[in-house]
């Protein structure tokens, strides 16, 4: 297996509980801003797409890109 690198966008949220939730998707464009991870964030609240077991998503908690990396020692 080869070396790898793999970004992600990471959404963190609040539910009713107080207990976090997060969201990851692969291969976020790479000049992603600040707004639009927060107009995303807002709408998925707002629109009340998520439930969890802890209750509906209602506050951003944080929120930006991941990079996973993979370095291969046995080939």
């Amino acid at each position: 297996m080869a070396d790898s690198t793999v970004n992600y966008v990471r959404m963190t949220f609040k539910n009713t509980s107080g207990n976090n939730y997060s969201i990851q998707l692969r291969y976020p464009k790479e000049d992603l801003t600040t707004t639009e991870v927060e107009n995303v964030m807002n709408t998925i609240i707002t629109k009340n797409i998520i439930s969890t077991k802890g209750g509906n998503l209602n506050t951003v908690a944080d929120g930006g890109v991941l990079i996973r990396s993979f370095t291969d020692l046995i080939e």
